[in-house]
């Protein structure tokens, strides 16, 4: 019986086999309804799914980002992005532990707030250049295989002014780093202690935005219509600081004398110490206009304190809801031969 079994199985295995590859060699007759890029609009609503910021001031496992992708015509790009940080603070946080009053440190003398940011950018694309390529096209999906076949297309390269606003707030965790004060708290172990306030942050943004955008739209005999469209940003920009705030602070010490007690000493810190006036920031923006999913990537340098822990890496994936554009009317259909794969 297990012998009958395993012959079962084998032939089993070696018709499905066949099966696929018929099915691979199998002709399906495409008619491309659309192949322009420079018709591609897009309005789409980012929502979050899940975004992590690796930054050495403020780890954060969760970001909460909420956006719009528009582009009203081949020049013009715009998003916009309301972000708030979630799960912050997975560094020792100074500023919501003043319950441990045996450890001497730095804080922040505002009530603790989220950190969050709005930002505003704009790209003008002041160069196009359309090359043919081959794009892969999603035939269907049955469990785990997916048949799909490449389609000669047209892709459309761009490059532009990017240009952008961002103003926020941020905890800053400053770990040992050599504060300046209005009063002279050095030789003293709170020196070492472990410090951290808030940063208030403002800046402009100034940069290059390289664009690669296809807008494909055809229809496949068996299969109905199909697309690969949507577009993928690099950029690289200067961030330019307009301005740059450090809260005051507590030096917390116990005391010597008495137990259980601790002393408050306001400090004055923004005036004292150098920021940094030029900061930088590079990434990724995936946009699709067919598909429920958006991606991102940036890595770069806060306008903080000179020598300070300013840089961050953020990697997300967000919900893109939109209407999914279709096809011109009045195409005259592009008939042609595919192979799927």
């Amino acid at each position: 019986m297990q012998l009958i079994s395993k012959m079962n199985k084998t032939i089993f295995s070696l018709l499905t086999l066949l099966l696929c590859s018929f099915v691979a060699n199998a002709q399906v007759k495409i008619s491309i309804l659309e192949d322009d890029p420079s018709d591609l609009k897009i309005f789409r609503v980012r929502l979050p799914l899940w975004i992590l910021n690796l930054s050495n001031h403020n780890l954060s496992a969760y970001e909460a980002k909420f956006g719009l992708d528009i582009q009203p015509s081949d020049k013009l790009m715009f998003n916009i992005d309301y972000n708030i940080s979630v799960f912050e603070r997975l560094y020792p946080s100074t500023n919501d532990g003043l319950e441990y009053i045996n450890q001497p440190y730095i804080a922040s003398d505002k009530k603790p707030t989220k950190s969050n940011y709005f930002n505003l950018e704009g790209t003008y694309f002041f160069s196009t250049k359309e090359v043919k390529t081959e794009l892969s096209v999603n035939l269907k999906t049955s469990g785990n295989v997916k048949y799909y076949t490449m389609v000669p297309a047209t892709m459309s390269k761009r490059v532009g002014i990017h240009l952008g606003f961002k103003k926020g707030i941020s905890y800053y965790h400053m770990g040992e780093y050599d504060l300046k004060a209005n009063i002279n708290y050095n030789n003293s172990e709170s020196q070492f202690a472990d410090k951290s306030t808030m940063l208030q942050h403002t800046q402009m943004r100034i940069g290059l935005n390289y664009s690669k955008t296809t807008n494909l739209h055809l229809r496949a005999e068996g299969y109905g219509d199909r697309t690969n469209s949507g577009m993928v940003n690099f950029y690289a920009d200067l961030l330019l600081g307009l301005s740059s705030k450090l809260d005051d602070v507590y030096l917390v010490t116990p005391s010597t004398n008495v137990s259980n007690t601790s002393y408050y000493r306001h400090m004055l810190i923004n005036d004292y110490n150098d920021k940094t006036r030029l900061g930088f920031e590079v990434g990724v923006r995936a946009i699709p206009t067919v598909g429920l999913f958006s991606y991102h990537a940036a890595l770069g340098r806060l306008n903080g304190l000179k020598g300070g822990p300013n840089g961050y890496l953020e990697l997300g994936v967000s919900f893109s809801i939109g209407k999914n554009q279709k096809p011109r009317s009045g195409n005259v259909p592009t008939l042609f031969d595919s192979m799927p794969k």
